[in-house]
């Protein structure tokens, strides 16, 4: 959920505001809202719409950080990573690779991963 994608912005008549410098930021669910409008074209809705809008409805009862995790049902994104989660995957493919982190040199026989 760390990762945001752009909004995309409307031309307004008006302009922006001199030193409104402010970006939208999407909702934490949005990839969620648009995964349950997706299902509402993929053939009989009433068999389509339930799966996406039971993780939609998770996530918007969900607190920031604690959203479900499973895939998209219809949209092509990567399915979305709690923040831990990620860490854990970075630090792993770190040790995979012998790398350093803050100046550590990470061996694969100095950590154990439960």
């Amino acid at each position: 959920m760390s990762e945001t994608r752009p909004v995309p912005r409307r031309e307004s008549p008006w302009g922006l505001p001199e030193g409104d410098h402010r970006q939208p930021k999407a909702h934490r669910c949005n990839d969620r809202a648009e995964d349950v409008i997706q299902a509402c074209f993929e053939g009989n809705p009433f068999s389509t719409v339930p799966g996406p809008f039971k993780l939609f409805w998770r996530c918007m009862r969900s607190k920031p950080g604690e959203e479900p995790t499973e895939p998209y049902t219809y949209l092509q994104l990567d399915p979305p990573k709690r923040e831990e989660e990620y860490a854990i995957c970075t630090l792993e493919i770190a040790v995979e690779e012998n790398l350093t982190v803050n100046g550590i040199v990470l061996a694969t026989d100095s950590f154990i991963f439960k």
